[in-house]
């Protein structure tokens, strides 16, 4: 029999075994590793909120009008390894109103639910209030168990903080383990993190990787070593570990090949790491001293008389990314860049966004003689969803005249919605980017069907 207590103070430290026991969810309705049996019922009586929990902690709400119908409501974590006959501390902060339930629990639940254990029972009004419960856990099918907070037939509300499963035996500390997604959550990795392997720079011939994760019980960084290694070299080059590993690639290296990189433990095993191609571009000498920084987000690289009818500007933008290309007073100029016509004479607004690589480049701007040309680079700035109105109805048309007049020029992507199919071919002239936001679990049945709907999706 499980043994209940109650109680308002802070329990002696032990590892939790549970992910994201702090039910911290940003901008989703469910939090990161916890699931519903019943995902549209649950969403009807489940509220996140992110400081609703004593002392401001995130919490999450069950609320069902008293008097009314009762519901059910039920959050489980998944695939937890847990001990038959060891002993377990189940514990949260738990707050409730008018709470009434055939049924409630935290409870720790076997395969198929056949046995539980846990807390069992609350008032039906209480305000915040440590939980817990000391139990000895129950055979399970295959050793997998699940952590579960449920109420069967509710009303009233029920809020839960700052939930925990520990193991409090030497079997239990010893053997059990948390999620197979905490595995790979926080296993070590070891990574690329930039330039681009295949934009190595050759004047620093320099690549930064980054660790994450954690080391194994009873190692430190200082225990380890990153081993570096290109492949056709005899010598591997060694590193100390750190959040962020520079590893610069040797002077008679090839221009292109393999990189093996390895994070080696106390024992000298392979922690983390893998081959990787690279590829060592020439750098670029890169002038900004004409770019003026207009703000955070905008750098202008040329502003300038357009003083004949062809002229030619060259500037230059110092990172890979968004430009923004604009002529002023000319009438109805046409601008070519880099070879390519990005603004033509037929457009309401002589003005462009273009993706382009650092670097030189070359615009000729022609029929706007006494203009101005402008270049900014800029950030990305993203819409979301384009073309499609808004729920309230009271609202105006979003649509395709709206999105062509305040949105496509102020926007270089565009994610999700529809754009017409009659007008694309005038919004991707305008140099924007569409991206499709399509949600694989609802849309894919098997995996052969992704990559068709990747190549029937806006580019």
């Amino acid at each position: 029999m499980a043994a209940f207590v109650v109680c308002a103070v802070a329990m002696c430290p032990a590892k939790n075994l549970l992910l994201n026991p702090m039910f911290e969810a940003d901008q989703v309705d469910v939090p990161s590793y916890w699931r519903s049996s019943d995902p549209d019922g649950v969403l009807k009586v489940l509220t996140c909120r992110s400081s609703g929990g004593p002392g401001g902690m995130p919490s999450v709400r069950f609320f069902n009008k008293p008097g009314g119908k009762t519901k059910d409501f039920s959050l489980r974590q998944y695939d937890i390894t847990l001990v038959k006959g060891g002993r377990y501390r189940v514990s949260a902060w738990v707050r409730t109103k008018d709470f009434k339930a055939r049924r409630f629990g935290i409870l720790a639940i076997n395969a198929r639910w056949h046995s539980s254990v846990g807390i069992e029972s609350a008032p039906s009004n209480m305000e915040w209030r440590r939980l817990e419960a000391e139990v000895t856990m129950p055979d399970s099918l295959d050793g997998r168990y699940s952590l579960a907070v449920f109420a069967s037939k509710f009303t009233g509300e029920m809020e839960v903080a700052d939930i925990a499963l520990e193991a409090l035996s030497d079997d239990a500390k010893a053997e059990s383990k948390p999620s197979v997604a905490a595995t790979a959550a926080f296993r070590p990795r070891l990574y690329p993190w930039k330039p681009l392997l295949a934009k190595i720079p050759s004047d620093s011939r320099a690549v930064e990787f980054r660790f994450s994760g954690e080391l194994p019980d009873g190692t430190t960084a200082a225990d380890c070593k990153v081993l570096a290694r290109v492949e056709g070299m005899a010598d591997a080059v060694e590193y100390p570990l750190s959040e962020f590993v520079k590893i610069v690639l040797p002077s008679d290296a090839p221009a292109a090949g393999k990189l093996d990189v390895s994070l080696a433990g106390k024992d000298g095993a392979a922690l983390a790491g893998g081959v990787y191609r690279y590829c060592i571009k020439p750098s670029k000498r890169i002038s900004t001293s004409g770019h003026r920084r207009l703000n955070n987000f905008v750098t202008e690289v040329l502003n300038a008389n357009i003083d004949s009818d062809s002229a030619i500007f060259r500037f230059s933008t110092a990172r890979d990314g968004w430009t923004y290309l604009k002529v002023e007073g000319g009438g109805r100029p046409t601008v070519v860049l880099d070879g390519r016509t990005v603004v033509e004479p037929s457009w309401n607004a002589a003005e462009t966004f273009r993706n382009v690589e650092s670097g030189e480049h070359e615009i000729v701007v022609s029929g706007a003689k006494g203009g101005r040309a402008i270049v900014r680079s800029v950030v990305e700035t993203l819409n979301y969803p384009p073309c499609c109105d808004s729920l309230v109805k009271e609202n105006p048309s979003y649509g395709w005249e709206f999105f062509k007049k305040h949105v496509m020029p102020n926007a270089t992507t565009q994610n999700g919605g529809n754009i017409p199919v009659e007008h694309r071919a005038e919004f991707f002239a305008h140099g924007g980017e569409w991206l499709s936001n399509f949600v694989a679990a609802k849309t894919i049945k098997t995996s052969e069907e992704l990559p068709d709907l990747i190549m029937r999706s806006p580019r």
